[in-house]
């Protein structure tokens, strides 16, 4: 398996995923900096050039919430079967990929990049994304005040997609502002899974559990 990703929140989700699952796996780092993202290599994986991809087999997938809901449902771990914990990791994934990762993204954007590029006010785009931005982790600690995961009781691929980009939160907040969410994002710092994304290097070829 191979997982064609950068060292971005994004590029981090499956192979957060492949080492809870214990997978052997292949990084394949994609340089989008230099805009290897752009190179006709890639853009046969994913006509949207942009990470991550996942090649497993014959199947190649593109789009990080498709690929932790394939992995979880072939290797039976992080998703269940049936049930509310099933329906709300599918919902919490997808408010994940739908408002969590564009939301933080763009105020990091607007807040951080953007300044540096362009002599061009950015008031009215830097104030817009970073309320967004509050209000995504706000409601995340809301829903954290009523389970110990996102999707209930049990950690699923919803905290292996947010947790990437939720850990993020103190450029935006006050994290003791956030009490719940706080206390999730220690929890998952100390699994073993996450210590050992945490020391690689995702800008550089490797195999693990080879």
């Amino acid at each position: 398996m191979k997982l064609y990703v950068w060292s971005t929140p994004n590029g981090e989700k499956p192979v957060l995923a492949a080492e809870e699952l214990e997978l052997r796996y292949e990084i394949v780092p994609v340089d989008i900096g230099a805009g290897a993202q752009h190179e006709e290599a890639f853009g046969a994986k994913n006509l949207f050039r942009r990470i991550p991809v996942l090649e497993d087999g014959d199947l190649v997938l593109a789009e990080s919430g498709a690929i932790l809901v394939h992995l979880a449902e072939k290797h039976g771990a992080l998703l269940a079967a049936e049930g509310e914990e099933r329906a709300q990791a599918l919902r919490w994934l997808m408010f994940q990929v739908g408002h969590v990762g564009p939301m933080l993204g763009q105020a990091w954007h607007f807040m951080k990049v953007a300044p540096e590029k362009t002599p061009e006010p950015l008031g009215y785009a830097t104030t817009r994304y970073a309320g967004e931005a509050k209000h995504v982790l706000s409601t995340l600690d809301a829903r954290l005040a009523e389970a110990p995961f996102l999707a209930g009781d049990a950690y699923s691929i919803a905290d292996v997609a947010t947790y990437p980009w939720a850990k993020m939160a103190g450029a935006f907040v006050n994290e003791g502002d956030l009490p719940h969410l706080k206390r999730w994002l220690d929890t998952i710092a100390a699994r073993p899974a996450t210590q050992r994304l945490a020391e690689l290097d995702l800008k550089t070829p490797s195999t693990q559990r080879g």
